[in-house]
């Protein structure tokens, strides 16, 4: 909806929780310290501050922060997220009640059930299906909330052979594979 109309409804719920006044997280929005990250730590402690929650930010080294998530002693983290492969049993796994990636200690047992389900799922069309139920699940539990999608786009040469951007797969960090790529010139 408009932004000033979903600003007030955030203000409305917070209002409806309490805290009308607004409140100051306890804990620091968490991210690596690279400016990438902590840029977008401290967009999103704008965005909070829009409609009352006052937060800080705090960089940490990669091992530092790892150690901190592990231990679940956070309240926000802000990051990039990528998966190097566009698989649900890859990209969902973390929000699986006794995952050691799920960092944020969300249970919720239908949800493990889709996951197993979807993943011995063979039929393409089935197995969309239950991963949209998935998803529906983690939009309800604001658990994950993405703010923004990278698109990248691939320009080449027409004499560029043996090259396809989206079998390669290999976004993540850079890591474009060009093994069966030739010349053909």
């Amino acid at each position: 909806g408009p932004r000033d109309q979903e600003l007030a409804k955030a203000k409305q719920l917070l209002a409806e929780a309490g805290y009308a006044n607004g409140l100051t997280l306890d804990k620091p929005i968490l991210t690596r310290n690279v400016t990438r990250d902590q840029d977008l730590g401290v967009w999103v402690a704008q965005q909070l501050g829009q409609i009352g929650i006052k937060a800080q930010t705090r960089a940490m080294e990669s091992a530092a922060l790892n150690q901190v998530m592990q231990s679940k002693d956070f309240q926000i983290r802000a990051s990039y997220s990528t998966m190097t492969l566009d698989d649900p049993d890859i990209g969902f796994r973390d929000y699986r009640c006794d995952d050691t990636g799920n960092l944020i200690g969300l249970c919720d047992k239908d949800y493990d059930a889709k996951y197993l389900a979807q993943t011995g799922t063979i039929d393409p069309v089935k197995r969309k299906e239950i991963v949209l139920d998935m998803q529906r699940i983690l939009a309800k539990t604001n658990a994950y909330v993405p703010v923004f999608w990278v698109a990248f786009n691939v320009a080449q040469w027409d004499y560029v052979r043996g090259w396809n951007p989206v079998a390669t797969n290999k976004w993540c960090y850079c890591m474009i594979v060009f093994d069966t790529a030739w010349l053909a010139k």
